[in-house]
């Protein structure tokens, strides 16, 4: 082989060759272009600037639950002591209107015995006038322990209805205390007539 030859042969496979390795550079780059989009993309779906809204959203989602959650437990432990509070107001006054009650009745047992000593004495021909018209005045003491005996009645029955019935007691401490001084006016009648019975048989 001579030299010319020896030229022709490499000068024939450098042309042949470069095209192809034109080709695969080409190819190597398009690929490495493509990957590098590729990520770019994904980088740029995970960015923050679209996380960051949606997180916000889930976040504030969770804490207005958890905020709603604590008020409706507040709530129900408010409702429960007021319970509590309108369940023991309501035995606390219950019970006076009760003894309140009880000691009227055991008045009025008092006044028909006192009126049936003074029936005796004056089947007896004796004048028990101041007598009677002393105990007489009882009745009007009798209409008032009846309106405010009513009027407690309601305000205990109210207790259940009411959010605050700690502040109801004054109001409550005030009508036993009238219902109180009532009965005790009463008592003062009985007592008085049954002097008069008393000076009326010396």
């Amino acid at each position: 082989m001579n030299k010319y030859t020896f030229l022709f042969i490499v000068t024939f496979l450098l042309l042949s060759a470069t095209p192809s390795l034109a080709v695969s550079g080409t190819s190597i780059n398009q690929r490495d272009r493509d990957q590098v989009q590729s990520q770019t993309n994904q980088d740029l779906s995970n960015s923050p600037q679209d996380i960051t809204p949606s997180q916000i959203r889930t976040r504030q989602q969770t804490e207005n639950q958890g905020d709603e959650t604590q008020i409706q437990v507040r709530q129900e432990v408010q409702s429960r002591l007021t319970q509590v509070k309108q369940n023991l107001v309501n035995r606390v006054y219950g019970n006076i209107q009760k003894q309140l009650a009880k000691r009227y009745q055991v008045l009025m047992a008092s006044e028909a015995k006192i009126q049936a000593r003074i029936q005796n004495l004056v089947s007896e021909g004796k004048n028990l006038t101041p007598a009677s018209d002393k105990l007489a005045e009882s009745e009007a003491f009798k209409l008032q322990y009846q309106a405010a005996l009513g009027e407690l009645a309601n305000q205990v029955n109210a207790i259940h209805q009411s959010t605050e019935p700690f502040n109801q007691v004054p109001a409550l401490r005030q009508t036993s205390q009238k219902i109180g001084n009532i009965l005790k006016q009463i008592r003062q009648v009985q007592v008085e007539a049954i002097r008069l019975i008393i000076n009326l048989n010396d």
